[in-house]
Order: C-alpha cells, then structure tokens, then sequence
C-alpha cells in the first residue's frame, strides 16, 4: 500500500511510511538491498509500522525482538534465529538515526540505542573428516564439469568460500 503525499511530507509519519522512503533512498544505494528489502516488509507488516515515528519507545524496540525471537519462520517452520533479529535491529537503529537526523522525524535520541541485540550461538567448529574428503573429490573427479575437482581443491586447500572462487582469475 504506498502512502499519499501528505503523509510523505508529515514530520511524524507512520513507521511503515518512514520505512519505505528509507528503502527508496538509503537501502536503494547498499550492496545488500535485495536482502534489506526483505527486512524492510517485515518491519512494515509488524506492529512497529503501524506507530507513528515519534510514538516508538525501546520498550516498543525490545518487544519487537523479543516477539520475533519467539517466531517460527514460515519456510522452515523453525525458530527465527538470533542473527536474523540482530540484523533486524542494526537496520531498525539506522533507519532511525537517518530519520532523526536526516528528515527531522524523531527527536531525542534513538529508541534502538538501548535496546539488547540477542546474544549470537557460538559458530559452528566443523571439518571434514578424511573420509568425506575422499567421497568429494571422488564425485568431483567424475562429474561431467571437469572444472569441479579443481575448484573443490582450491577451496579445501585456501578456505576460500564460494563466490570468492568463483570470481579468480589467472592475474589472481
């Protein structure tokens, strides 16, 4: 639903008006805007949205994380992890410091400033045993793409991640 232009031009919009102009032109302009649109609907469509800026408190800011901590995605049906809350909230916080110094939407300070991000579980510490090693290059080796085994070598030998193999070239 796009807003009219009055609401535009308020100085106390609705949250989800705010959101949408701060995907128009500061999303819009990030490396990770097709993933910062996905957060910016969620964001709209929850009950921040329909606040008017200067309504929103941090206890407005910690029961939105805490709401979407307790979620089930609906893809996977598992819970929505910390990480995709704590990114959430990053964009919440920068959407706010654009809108209060910016576009004069808040005053005093930013209602995500001292709000809690979720703590982060600990990274995964796993490695490929021998065996599975063996089973990769094995079906690496007689896969139709003959480039394969050398990429998944170059990948186990540098721990370079996907993309980053993907874009070498012979001057690298």
């Amino acid at each position: 639903l796009e807003p009219d232009e009055s609401e535009l031009r308020s100085k106390n919009p609705f949250v989800s008006t705010a959101l949408l102009r701060y995907q128009r032109e500061v999303s819009i302009l990030k490396k990770g805007y097709a993933q910062e649109t996905y957060r910016v609907q969620q964001l709209r469509r929850s009950p921040l949205g329909k606040k008017r800026m200067r309504e929103v408190t941090s206890v407005d800011i910690a029961d939105y994380r805490d709401a979407r901590l307790k979620a089930l995605n609906p893809k996977t049906g598992k819970q929505i992890s910390p990480a995709t809350v704590r990114l959430e909230l990053s964009l919440l916080s920068n959407f706010f410091e654009v809108a209060r110094i910016e576009w004069g939407y808040c005053e005093g300070t930013n209602p995500c400033a001292d709000v809690r991000k979720p703590k982060l579980p600990p990274g995964r510490d796993r490695r490929m045993t021998s065996r599975e090693e063996r089973l990769v290059l094995r079906y690496a080796h007689a896969h139709p793409n003959t480039d394969l085994y050398s990429i998944i070598v170059i990948a186990l030998e540098t721990a370079m991640r996907h993309g980053e193999v993907l874009r070498l070239r012979w001057e690298h």
